[in-house]
């Protein structure tokens, strides 16, 4: 099913409760993504 939050709205999440899930995620990649970049600078110097 696409999009994805529409499969997790059938199982009965509400549309809040995906979202806040998502931003969660995106951001927890974001921090990850931002150490591996400031891990890679800083080895570099």
């Amino acid at each position: 099913m696409a999009p994805l939050q529409h499969h997790f709205e059938l199982k009965g999440w509400s549309e809040v409760l995906v979202v806040v899930r998502f931003w969660i995620i995106q951001g927890m990649c974001v921090i990850v993504g931002l150490g591996i970049f400031y891990t890679g600078w800083a080895a570099a110097k």
